[in-house]
């Protein structure tokens, strides 16, 4: 039997860790499919609620999208890269960051195929991890102990898809004296101008995710 023909590899079914040179995307004619899927806890290791997929056959450019599927068996987006622009994910503010150099994202629609991957170009170990939690850990060790953490998203509170709703704006206000990481700032959130917040009394209850509503109608 040769080198291409075999029946099975691990890499076409990853856990919860990408290793360098592993593929997550999708193709729409075969409908297969590799993801990421987050343990049940940090002790657990069955299936648990976040996953995160490399790519969406169905949107163009792609991007990488962390899945929620803990309420009512339904999926809903838990955070994203935002699209892809040949060199990066928009979304992503540090991503020139020299450890995040070597992501890259190939689509082919005509295939209807989006694969991501990423290469590490120094002698360093590294490795993508998926969080119970729903956080994706970029690790990195010079030998393969002492693992360190290089990048994560999500960051803090703004982070979260949909945090402010349709047309509404995340803010991070200042961290209070107790708070050890960003991820337990304070945010706020306003809507862009010419919108208000919609009408639901949610919004000055904390809960955004209504979003606003243009305050008033544009004629045609």
């Amino acid at each position: 039997m040769g080198v291409d023909h075999f029946i099975w590899q691990s890499f076409d079914y990853p856990g919860d860790t990408m290793l360098p040179n592993m593929v997550l995307g999708y193709d729409r004619k075969s409908g297969k499919s590799s993801f990421l899927t987050a343990w049940k806890s940090e002790s657990d290791p069955s299936t648990g609620i976040f996953s995160a997929a490399g790519g969406l056959a169905a949107e163009m450019p792609g991007q990488v999208v962390i899945w929620n599927k803990s309420k009512f068996n339904r999926s809903t987006r838990h955070w994203r890269t935002g699209p892809w622009d040949k060199s990066k994910f928009i979304g992503v503010l540090d991503m020139d960051n020299q450890y995040l150099s070597g992501f890259n994202l190939d689509e082919n629609v005509e295939q209807g195929t989006i694969h991501f991957s990423f290469t590490v170009f120094n002698k360093y170990l590294t490795y993508l991890e998926l969080s119970s939690d729903g956080i994706t850990k970029l690790m990195r060790s010079e030998n393969g102990g002492n693992w360190s953490l290089q990048w994560e998203a999500l960051q803090n509170q703004c982070d979260y898809y949909g945090k402010c709703g349709p047309f509404g704006v995340c803010k991070i206000l200042k961290p209070p004296k107790f708070a050890k990481t960003a991820s337990e700032s304070p945010i706020s959130c306003k809507c862009l101008k010419g919108f208000e917040p919609k009408p639901d009394h949610e919004w000055s209850k904390g809960n955004w995710t209504g979003g606003c509503v243009r305050k008033k109608k544009v004629s045609l």
